[in-house]
């Protein structure tokens, strides 16, 4: 099971909605969990067919702030037991095994935090069996979560530990930058681990080798991130996709040409294997040539992620 979570702080910006297919098209995700959607049910569900989940509930902005959905796939059964602006609670059963998935999005406001970790520590007192946990906490553990600003103290991280040992969550293997936030406060660029998935020993024993990949920055302050349960990360999509641009380029069309005619003399090569060996030789056309925009939209997005990240963006 791969579930992604993302505040995308604001779902009705087109930029916003082309990165969240973007990634569902390289991962093929089953569950997608976003917070600060912004955004009324209306919308959400026009969302949720554009994205081809047939599946979706939703929490309705207050005001211009907040939101939160989770979209899911036909082969996954989810049950939601508890629902507000700060937190979903389901159950879910997928390829025969049932977990708990809580979705947060922990308040903005430091004194009002501890409501929603007495919430879970409520839920947690009852709770048998495996439960997962991830979206934006607003908080951190420790002072080695938090990069540049003004220093916190020690017992300000008290309650949101407290929670963590009550319900006996422990995080995913990290992949990639844990400081899933960057931002400005007052003249200080801040970064912070705000933002993760969580499960409990009965979750891990299930899913030993699971992992979360902490994506590019880019359409939001917030990474998005993707929690693959049996620790696979790589794509799922390996199909050749012809690229009708390619005519257009200088060389392609006799490179090809050139390349077919070699096959012909070959009579023994039947007509399903050179279609196989042109499809291999288009892939390494467009490698030497640079044509490839995935690999240049994925340096674009590398280059502005260090640019965010050193609180100069571009």
């Amino acid at each position: 099971m791969r579930v992604a979570a993302w505040n995308c702080r604001g779902i009705g910006k087109d930029s916003t909605v082309r990165r969240l297919k973007e990634i569902h098209h390289k991962y093929l995700l089953d569950i997608i969990c976003l917070s600060e959607t912004k955004q009324q049910d209306n919308y959400i569900r026009d969302l949720s067919c554009d994205l081809e989940f047939p599946n979706y509930v939703s929490v309705p902005p207050i005001g211009l702030s907040g939101g939160l959905s989770i979209f899911w796939k036909q082969e996954v059964d989810v049950t939601v037991l508890y629902q507000s602006a700060h937190l979903i609670d389901c159950k879910v059963i997928f390829n025969g095994i049932s977990f708990y998935l809580s979705f947060v999005y922990g308040y903005p406001e430091r004194q009002h935090r501890h409501l929603l970790w007495e919430r879970l520590e409520r839920i947690a007192v009852n709770r048998q069996g495996r439960w997962f946990i991830t979206g934006d906490f607003n908080e951190i553990l420790n002072h080695n979560e938090k990069v540049g600003g003004n220093a916190r103290s020690d017992i300000s991280f008290n309650e949101f530990r407290q929670m963590i040992r009550v319900c006996n969550f422990t995080d995913l293997k990290p992949v990639g930058n844990r400081f899933s936030w960057t931002g400005k406060r007052g003249i200080h660029n801040v970064s912070c681990c705000l933002d993760r998935a969580m499960g409990n020993m009965d979750w891990h024993q299930q899913f030993p080798s699971a992992e979360t990949h902490f994506l590019e920055l880019g359409e939001s302050d917030h990474r998005p991130l993707i929690s693959f349960f049996d620790g696979h990360s790589e794509d799922r999509r390996h199909k050749f996709m012809y690229d009708d641009r390619l005519r257009q380029q200088e060389g392609f069309k006799q490179s090809v040409t050139t390349q077919w005619k070699q096959y012909d003399r070959n009579g023994n090569i039947s007509l399903a294997h050179k279609l196989q060996k042109s499809r291999s030789h288009i892939s390494r056309w467009k490698r030497m040539h640079c044509f490839n925009a995935k690999e240049r939209i994925s340096t674009l997005r590398h280059q502005l992620d260090i640019s965010c990240t050193d609180g100069h963006p571009v």
